[in-house]
């Protein structure tokens, strides 16, 4: 909820409540937007402790501008019941944000080097494999060589699939005819039938969304009855039913 919006629905909480309760004023836009830099400061700078087992995720915000802020989240390994339930943003740590107008692997080791002042020396550090977060990662691991370098899952394994299916002819003719179909529906009334398109930038970490929609068309294919629109779009979609090792049905079901 934007800063105006928190505003408005404190306003309407305000007058809905018990009168003789109601508060004469509720917050700005302003004074909300000045507590969340308030409480935002005051996370940055309190004192972490340095006794637990940390493990920093690192990554960038979404640019501002020509700047992106390089983020630290740190989660104590000892105080999260891995394998019980996934992180939760209480179990999150805001250790470090620091402006970048550009990331290379000097400006990411010396951020990670000044962050060791907050929580000590990390256990792990989790970051997508990008060139210029691994280059500061191994350049902060010659000075911490007990601190391990993990890849994050969902990059690990869309550059698994990466590898694997950049040069595969049967995944270059399945995108390109998923995208011949959409262009021949996308302003017709089976439109309800486009596929979910792939990322220009990083495609293959939205490849299991993709593949799920092909292995949906398989399923609508084999109905007793299945949808005019469906076969009459789709019906080429059943040949992937009959390879080997292909990317809509084995290949799918390990994308969930």
């Amino acid at each position: 909820m934007s800063f105006r919006g928190t505003a408005a629905a404190l306003a309407v909480f305000a007058t809905a409540g018990d009168t003789d309760r109601t508060p004469d004023r509720t917050p700005s836009a302003t004074t909300v937007r000045a507590w969340v830099l308030r409480l935002g400061y005051a996370h940055l700078t309190r004192p972490l402790s340095h006794d637990h087992r940390w493990v920093w995720l690192i990554d960038h915000t979404l640019p501002i501008g020509a700047t992106k802020l390089f983020v630290i989240v740190g989660v104590p390994l000892d105080h999260v019941p891995f394998g019980v339930r996934p992180l939760q943003l209480a179990d999150l740590h805001l250790v470090a944000m620091v402006p970048m107008a550009t990331s290379n692997q000097e400006r990411v080791a010396d951020a990670l080097e000044a962050a060791v002042a907050r929580t000590g020396v990390p256990h792990q550090i989790v970051a997508d494999g990008g060139s210029d977060w691994q280059r500061g990662i191994d350049r902060f691991r010659e000075r911490h060589p007990r601190t391990v370098s993990v890849p994050d899952a969902a990059h690990h394994a869309a550059n698994l699939l990466k590898y694997y299916w950049t040069n595969d002819p049967q995944w270059a003719v399945f995108t390109r005819r998923m995208t011949e179909t959409a262009a021949t529906i996308r302003q017709t009334r089976a439109a309800y039938l486009l596929a979910p398109k792939l990322r220009n930038k990083a495609r293959f970490l939205s490849a299991g969304t993709f593949v799920r929609f092909g292995r949906l068309v398989l399923r609508r294919l084999r109905d007793a009855a299945p949808d005019a629109d469906v076969v009459r779009h789709y019906a080429w979609v059943s040949e992937y039913l009959y390879f080997p090792r292909n990317c809509v049905t084995e290949c799918g079901s390990e994308l969930g």
